[in-house]
């Protein structure tokens, strides 16, 4: 009998090494299976929270089933760290991302991740070096399985609006440049600095951390004449940069570099940024003050002189244009005292009344958010992130309507009582008289370890390293600071939004041209600019190109008709000191039908 068995035992092992499927042979396990090296992508999206991991590209080197794959097949994992607002304090941890859907094409596989404003899911430096994907349920290909051994190495990130960003550098920053898609000539140039937190070297946090993607996007681009946009990045090396924060100069390299390089309206040069960022604006603004033909500072971590403020205002003696500015900034910002903001706002207007020019005249403007909200942001949240004041511009704010911007848009209007603090806030203002005013706590003397910090104190905790808030000793008194805060539509005869008030300044003088379509010609009139002795006529199909069409020493000019509709730009020219010819002015686009 037990001979019988052992024979009959043998005869399995026989036929199962013959048909390859012996469960004690380790070579057969492989069989039917197919281990395999492959490699994964990121895509990324841009939120007002930051730029996330959206989805993963999988792909395994061999086509797969598309019916094979399922949500559960694969496990995508990344480590984060994290400041908390909520606790005020750091986190750190590993998360497993939810896939929502899957998609196939060839070898590649799409995994959908399930996103919601979650600081766990931003890509960071840490995210790209930690991701890793797992099979982990049964994939096909001819309908062998992908061995749950194989491995995936990573190989970048895309997303297809950051990617239309240049990477770039000069001597001393890393920078980066959109180009817009119609260059027509003389297109304007927006410069956007950043702020603390997307300080380094990756050259992409700057465009990505505040949205500044947004005036990428066609619809910001038709606002603004198609602007380029240019993004450099404070590696966070303060003995390198001089100080803390952004260097001026080397952010001019970086806009100068640009001119050179392509054409650039230098009367529509645009500059703003964010809470340091917003300092390196008013640092643009001292030290460039009669250069820019806006400025933004947002939520700015830095304030304007009253010397500073006289330069900026200064051309305006002579009947020139100056920088308009728009001071932005939520009214209960926790990170950077909004007294900053209030200081400025007056400083300016001080100035130009030196000048006697009008309040109404003069283009300084502020614009008030009671706190910062947008989508995504749990709700309760909003008192603790209101140093977001960034979210407004970047979403070409109006300060109308029910939604985020109107809601919480502060008018000098609208009357407001002293205002009751809620957990997280942190100061007391009102709406009276047509202004907004703001209890501001001054510091007249401080001294830190005995040594006096009157007017640095309240960065000593980001300066030292050892700080000790024992070793400081401060008197103080309080003052109300004002400032009349407007929407864009309460702006001069009004604009619709914000980029549509960036998009209409500039340093030249502007004139208007009128078109009649006669029989067989187009005849442009305009007024006589003073200092003109020439005007360039350029013309072109609506929404394309405009080319010049000729130079005339009149106000009229008369262009043979094209059918269709035919749009004009006029151009202004005088001699300089030099003797070399110069723009002075130029018309707004008309068009004729």
């Amino acid at each position: 009998m037990k001979k019988a068995v052992k024979r009959v035992f043998a005869g399995l092992i026989a036929l199962a090494l013959v048909l390859g499927s012996c469960p004690f042979s380790g070579s057969a396990l492989a069989a039917g299976s197919k281990k395999v090296k492959g490699t994964f992508k990121m895509g990324t999206s841009c939120y007002d929270w930051g730029e996330a991991i959206t989805s993963v590209v999988v792909d395994l080197k061999s086509e797969v089933d598309a019916k094979s794959v399922s949500t559960k097949d694969f496990k995508f994992t990344n480590d984060y760290s994290y400041f908390d607002y909520g606790v005020y304090a750091n986190v750190e941890g590993t998360v497993e991302r939810e896939v929502e859907s899957v998609s196939v094409s060839g070898s590649k596989v799409t995994l959908n991740l399930k996103t919601v404003n979650n600081s766990q899911f931003l890509l960071t430096e840490m995210a790209e070096k930690t991701a890793k994907v797992e099979l982990v349920s049964k994939v096909t290909t001819g309908g062998t399985a992908f061995d749950k051994k194989s491995t995936f190495t990573f190989k970048g990130t895309t997303n297809e609006i950051v990617d239309e960003f240049l990477d770039l550098e000069t001597e001393n920053l890393t920078y980066r440049l959109f180009v817009p898609k119609k260059l027509t000539g003389k297109n304007p140039l927006f410069v956007w600095i950043h702020g603390a937190g997307e300080s380094g070297n990756n050259n992409r946090a700057q465009i990505v951390g505040n949205m500044v993607t947004n005036w990428a996007k066609d619809d910001a681009q038709a606002i603004l004449d198609n602007a380029f946009i240019l993004a450099p990045q404070y590696d966070g090396d303060r003995a390198a940069a001089g100080s803390w924060g952004h260097n001026p100069a080397w952010i001019m390299e970086a806009i100068q570099k640009t001119l050179r390089e392509y054409d650039i309206d230098e009367n529509r040069i645009y500059v703003g940024g964010c809470s340091m960022g917003g300092a390196g604006t008013v640092n643009m603004l001292k030290n460039y003050p009669n250069f820019f033909a806006a400025a933004f500072p947002i939520c700015a971590a830095g304030e304007l002189t009253d010397e500073d403020c006289a330069k900026i205002a200064a051309p305006a003696a002579k009947g020139k244009k100056t920088t308009a500015i728009y001071l932005i900034h939520c009214i209960e910002d926790n990170t950077c005292n909004p007294n900053a903001t209030f200081h400025m706002y007056s400083r300016l207007m001080n100035a130009y009344k030196a000048l006697g020019v009008k309040e109404s005249k003069a283009p300084v403007y502020a614009a008030l958010f009671s706190e910062c909200d947008y989508d995504g942001l749990m709700d309760g949240l909003q008192p603790y992130m209101s140093h977001f004041s960034w979210v407004y511009p970047q979403h070409n704010f109006d300060g109308l309507g029910d939604d985020y911007d109107g809601k919480n848009f502060i008018s000098s209007n609208e009357k407001r009582d002293w205002y009751v603090k809620r957990d997280g806030e942190s100061y007391d203002w009102c709406v009276e008289d047509g202004v907004v005013k703001f209890k501001d706590i001054v510091v007249t003397k401080a001294t830190y370890d005995g040594e006096d910090v009157t007017d640095n104190y309240g960065w000593l905790p980001y300066q030292l390293p050892d700080y000790d808030e024992s070793k400081l000793v401060k008197e103080t008194k309080e003052e109300i600071l004002t400032a009349k805060t407007v929407r864009p539509s309460e702006i001069g005869k009004g604009y619709a939004n914000f980029l549509t008030w960036i998009a209409a300044q500039s340093l030249e003088k502007t004139f208007k041209v009128s078109a009649k379509a006669t029989a067989g010609s187009h005849k442009l009139t305009w007024s006589e600019v003073n200092g003109a002795k020439k005007y360039v006529v350029f013309g072109g199909k609506e929404g394309s190109a405009l080319v010049k069409l000729g130079t005339v020493s009149s106000a009229k000019f008369t262009n043979k008709k094209v059918s269709g509709a035919y749009e004009y730009v006029v151009y202004a020219y005088a001699k300089n000191a030099n003797g070399k010819w110069e723009r002075i002015g130029k018309s707004a686009k008309v068009a004729v039908k």
